[in-house]
């Protein structure tokens, strides 16, 4: 007689395996945190397991990595609707984050986290820019762990851009915002896979250049990886032309900060020379079509990426600017905008997207 954890059963199994071999009828094997085995067939006579699931009439996958996301903003559903990037943050996701309370966060993260749990994801990634209390970020990592969800926090922020409508609460010297998620690194070092925690800039128009540079010291010098906004709209170049007469992504490679710890969100108007920079550096790119979509941005130009060989995720974005967490649908929608943009049904297949 042979006992496991877990046996899920009946399933039309995707293993997502470099053949992308599908098993029609089969079943897991689970012991403890590791999958001992996928078979075809059913399970044989005398196998047992604590929990014995029948996926009959189902399909089993691994589990969806959301790659950007903003867990307060589940509480903001339709209150930005109709107005693009800088207006919408204006008049919805910005007033409200100062008023967050950590019990608030809480809340949210469980929301956010099992409506993303329910579409498929396993893993979550967390970009936290409400920053005017520490508490608040150990308030939206409680509600993560609550749910059982693999969690990335990434601890940002904005040393800069009042001029843009950026709260004066939230901006603090990057070194200050370093020592913070030094402190964050610290307390939840215990946590294995489970919980990584990284930073970044907010958004390009609340960061100086010493605020890159101070960030930059600091990731290279603990081993830390770091996600940003990047060309989500042409706000993004016009700042840091006026600013400092380069568009973004030249300037932060002339700075070094386009690495392989890096994960560039949005990258709506990437250019072809911006693309190969990003490949060249390993940059990887977190998708966000349904957002993308529903604030006007455009569409960003990832046929070009994977073709370049940039490593291409999807993110669902905060719920404010796509009012779910349903990864299922940004994963329907990734594929959409790229055929209807280019008006090629081929543009990315559905096993490409997967």
């Amino acid at each position: 007689m042979a006992h496991h954890d877990l046996i899920i059963k009946n399933a039309d199994i995707c293993t997502m395996d470099a053949n992308m071999t599908r098993i029609q009828h089969g079943y897991v094997v689970v012991d403890g945190e590791t999958i001992t085995s996928v078979n075809e067939g059913s399970v044989p006579a005398g196998v047992e397991a604590d929990t014995v699931i029948d996926a009959e009439g189902q399909v089993l996958f691994p589990g969806f990595i959301d790659t950007h996301t903003h867990i307060f903003q589940s509480f903001l559903k339709g209150l930005g609707a109709d107005h693009r990037l800088i207006e919408w943050l204006n008049r919805s996701a910005l007033p409200y984050g100062k008023y967050m309370t950590p019990y608030q966060h809480r809340l949210a993260a469980q929301l956010t986290c099992m409506e993303a749990i329910k579409s498929g994801c396993t893993t979550l990634c967390e970009f936290f820019y409400t920053d005017q209390d520490p508490e608040l970020a150990d308030g939206c990592i409680a509600g993560m762990e609550d749910t059982g969800i693999r969690s990335v926090f990434i601890r940002t922020f904005q040393d800069c851009g009042e001029d843009y409508g950026m709260p004066a609460c939230f901006i603090q010297p990057a070194d200050k915002a370093m020592e913070e998620v030094s402190r964050l690194r610290h307390d939840y070092a215990d946590r294995s896979d489970m919980l990584s925690i990284w930073t970044g800039p907010d958004v390009t128009w609340s960061t100086t250049k010493e605020g890159y540079r101070t960030m930059l010291d600091y990731c290279k010098s603990e081993n830390v990886r770091y996600a940003m906004h990047i060309d989500e709209t042409e706000v993004d170049d016009d700042m840091c032309q006026k600013h400092y007469g380069q568009d973004i992504v030249p300037m932060l490679d002339d700075m070094g900060f386009l690495t392989d710890h890096m994960l560039g969100v949005h990258c709506v108007n990437l250019t072809p020379d911006e693309i190969k920079r990003f490949a060249d550096n390993g940059v990887s790119i977190s998708y966000n079509p349904v957002s993308n979509m529903y604030l006007g941005s455009g569409a960003a130009p990832i046929r070009e990426a994977l073709d370049a060989g940039v490593n291409v995720s999807i993110g669902t974005d905060g719920a404010a600017s796509n009012n779910t967490t349903n990864y299922l649908e940004s994963i329907k929608f990734a594929a959409l905008v790229q055929k209807g943009f280019t008006r090629d049904a081929a543009r990315i297949t559905a096993p490409q997207t997967i």
